[in-house]
């Protein structure tokens, strides 16, 4: 703290200190404010719309998770629509992929995992206008 003999210079010292706190306030405020747009469109940019045991998305599921041998994977759309849907481990490397046209309605499909290893999984729907990881666990 600081102390003056005069009650004005203390006055004026405590104004200006408050003024340099209100100043770096209202920069701090820019700033998230120039950031949280940025933030919020990095994973459309990414291109990741959810990472999730069941999806966020138009409710496209994957039972049973934890899965054993057989899964089924079921994606419902609105239109026709030209989609990839890929298995990959946790480094990312594909272990299969297929390309397929899925119809208006629910898309129901049997996913096999009884010949890979136990461990973690994501199942990959890609199409031009959006990307989804589902995360399965292989028992």
């Amino acid at each position: 703290m600081f102390y003056q003999k005069s009650m004005g210079q203390v006055l004026v010292i405590r104004v200006l200190t408050m003024s340099m706190w209100m100043i770096i306030l209202m920069k701090v405020l820019l700033i998230i404010n120039y950031l949280k747009p940025i933030m919020m469109a990095l994973p459309k940019k990414l291109g990741i719309i959810a990472v999730d045991n069941k999806s966020k998305v138009k409710d496209i599921e994957f039972v049973p998770n934890p899965v054993s041998e057989n899964g089924i994977l079921k994606i419902p759309t609105y239109k026709q629509e030209d989609i990839s849907i890929s298995i990959e481990d946790i480094t990312g490397k594909i272990i299969e992929s297929k390309n397929i046209t899925i119809d208006p309605g629910t898309n129901t499909f049997e996913v096999n995992f009884s010949s890979l290893e136990k461990g973690m999984y994501f199942i990959h729907i890609s199409s031009r206008t959006k990307n989804q990881y589902i995360k399965i666990a292989k028992e």
